[in-house]
Order: structure tokens, then C-alpha cells, then sequence
């Protein structure tokens, strides 16, 4: 059997995990992430980045980008003392990347207080594997069309003060288990026909091949304790659906009412 617990990779807060969470991570047999604990090293990421987010010879982010979004990009890392020209070879996706970090570190965000992390730390020592690598998810990013990306640069270039609230918010209906609330933080990209090739290649043809990785493992006894970013886990296309059609009951653990008082 399998346990599937969907995961905010960034946090601001330690959490107090539902008990049914605790009960249910000594008896796992195997971890099971998106990508394995330790697999992404900051050092090999950042050289994996500037390999594969290189642009040909002779085209720059700026001429790719109009001269209001270069202009906006340009005052948004001059805020954190970065000059734009550092990011003049690159795809918009590296800069994206960028954008999206700055944003949660101005909203105290970081991966210490992700689920994962605590996670790992609740469970020192215990097997663990992933269903993906590093390479992999950055290629999905490295593969989308140049409109798509540059589309992705310019929705980061929101207010970065958006960001706490905005973790905040999914947090906050993470701990209540709020799916309905969760998708519509989380995946409104649905209804955006410019992100269609975004949403299928991030989203639904990774729950698809996630959902079958989880199924292989259980055709192999044990008990498995899977965490993977919730976005996966939503809607009829989230693996928890896909591994119901593929014949596996699937049954939501309700969360542990409050304790009555004496």
C-alpha cells in the first residue's frame, strides 16, 4: 500500500504534522519524492542550468523580449543589487527561475520549512527514492516553446510582495484540506490557453508518468510513503485519480478531529 501526501516544496513555518501523518511514516518501508533527497545538489543545479538554459550564438534574452518586459526585468534585479546583462545568454526560463526565487526569498519562503524537508528530518535514515531527476524537470522547462517562456517571464514579474501572501494562502488551505481552494491557487493555468503546452508537460503528462511509477512500485510489497508537489494530486487528472483508474482503491485519510478537552 501507498501513502500519498502532497507536498508545498517552500514553506515560512515549522508545521505540526497531523498525527495521521506521524502514525503512518514509521511503518513506510521506502520514501518515495519527486526527486531524490540529495539528488539536487545546488553547486550541480546551478552548472546544470547554465548548460542547458544557454541560448544559440548571436541571440540575447533582450532581443527575445519586449522592450517593457527587458525594461521591468531590468528594475526587478537592480532591487537585489543583479545587473540583467548576467542573464543576457540565457532562455527565459533561466530568468524566470530567478524571478520566482527572488520573490520567495523577499517572502521568507525557502525549501528548510518545505514538507519535503520536514519531512526528511522527521524520518532521518529511512530508504528513499524519486520518481524523477533534476535534469529531467529542468529539461520540461528548457523544451517549452519561446512564447510559453517568455509568457512564464513576464507573469513572474509580479509584485514579489504577492509571494507571502500567496504562500499564505496555500498553506493555509493545505492545513484544512481544502482541494477545491488548493487548485485554484495552484493550477489556474488550466483555463490559460497560452499555457496549454505548460500545463500538459508540467502538469498532466507527469502525473501521468508518476502515477505509473507509483503503480510499478505497488506491484512489489511494502509500504510506501509517497510526497509529491499537491499540484499533482488534484482534479481528475491528479494521480490520485489516474491510480483509481487504474484499478487501485483510493481512499482519503480524514484529517484528526481536535482532542477533547477533560
Amino acid at each position: 500500500m501507498a501513502y500519498l501526501l502532497g507536498s508545498i516544496h517552500v514553506g515560512r513555518e515549522r508545521l505540526d504534522f497531523d498525527p495521521a501523518i506521524r502514525a503512518a511514516l514509521p511503518d513506510a518501508s521506502l520514501l518515495v519524492y519527486e526527486v531524490s533527497p540529495g539528488a539536487s545538489d545546488p553547486e550541480n543545479m546551478a552548472i546544470a542550468i547554465m548548460e542547458m538554459g544557454r541560448l544559440p550564438a548571436g541571440q540575447t534574452l533582450e532581443n527575445l523580449l519586449s522592450a517593457e518586459t527587458w525594461e521591468a526585468f531590468e528594475k526587478r534585479l537592480a532591487k537585489e543589487g543583479l545587473p540583467a546583462e548576467n542573464f543576457a545568454v540565457f532562455e527565459p526560463w533561466v530568468a524566470t527561475l530567478q524571478l520566482l526565487g527572488l520573490s520567495l526569498a523577499a517572502a521568507n519562503a525557502n525549501v528548510e520549512f518545505g514538507i519535503e524537508q520536514q519531512i526528511l528530518e522527521m524520518t532521518e535514515g529511512s530508504a528513499t527514492i524519486g520518481l524523477e531527476t533534476p535534469d529531467f524537470q529542468l529539461g520540461l522547462f528548457d523544451a517549452l516553446p519561446m512564447e510559453t517562456q517568455i509568457y512564464l517571464l513576464e507573469e513572474a514579474l509580479t509584485p514579489e510582495s504577492q509571494a507571502a501572501d500567496f504562500v499564505d494562502l496555500v498553506f493555509a488551505a493545505w492545513k484544512v484540506g481544502d482541494l477545491e481552494m488548493l487548485e485554484r491557487l495552484i493550477v489556474p493555468e488550466a483555463d490559460d490557453p497560452k499555457l496549454d503546452v505548460f500545463f500538459e508537460s508540467v502538469f498532466l503528462e507527469r502525473n501521468r508518468n508518476m502515477a505509473t511509477g507509483i503503480a510499478e512500485l505497488l506491484e512489489e510489497p511494502g509500504r510506501y510513503f509517497v510526497t509529491l508537489g499537491v499540484g499533482h494530486m488534484l482534479g481528475d487528472e491528479g494521480i490520485p485519480a489516474l491510480l483509481a483508474r487504474k484499478g487501485f482503491r483510493v481512499k482519503r485519510v480524514p484529517r484528526t478531529g481536535a482532542t477533547p478537552r477533560g
